[in-house]
């Protein structure tokens, strides 16, 4: 029992140290917030139940998406906080006010599914950094891009089409 926990104590204490290690080695600019945000948002292709965007990175090292019925607030990403992303909406990490978070990486493309035909929804992309598990989120200044799902084709044809009152114009 007492080598149990003395090893515990160990592994803190050697964390605590790697930690400590890591960051004084590490540059400061490395800890630093990104400064210019990603740009040039655009949709590359709809569906009924989804919608695909592409964008022009910043510089941070990383970047989330955001997703959120279109007309409900925002909700900003916090310093220190690592957000589970999942490209189906509503199942990843939510921010809050029903902001999800559907992407989380360094790519520049994301196809978000389980969207509500014909409804609108706002995407936000907010760049970071990540060091030690510590991530430092650009919120003064990001995009804001809103899309509507493709609504679904009618399923009946218009039949017995009649006009009471047809005139010509001149």
């Amino acid at each position: 029992m007492y080598l149990i926990l003395s090893m515990k104590k160990i592994t803190t204490h050697l964390f605590a140290i790697i930690a400590l290690l890591l960051v004084l080695l590490i540059p400061s600019k490395a800890f630093a917030q990104p400064t210019v945000p990603s740009s040039s948002v655009a949709t590359s292709a709809q569906t009924t139940s989804s919608v695909s965007l592409t964008w022009t990175s910043g510089n941070g090292t990383y970047r989330i998406v955001t997703c959120t019925p279109y007309g409900s607030s925002v909700a900003l990403p916090v310093n220190g906080t690592n957000y589970v992303s999942s490209a189906t909406f509503g199942l990843g990490t939510s921010l809050g006010s029903s902001n999800y978070c559907v992407y989380d990486g360094t790519g520049s493309s994301v196809t978000v599914s389980g969207l509500t035909a014909g409804s609108r929804y706002t995407f936000r992309i907010f760049e970071y950094t990540s060091v030690v598990s510590f991530e430092s989120y650009l919120t003064s200044s990001y995009p804001i891009y809103s899309e509507y799902a493709l609504a679904t084709a009618p399923t009946t044809q218009v039949s017995s089409l009649n006009f009471s009152s047809v005139s010509t114009s001149s």
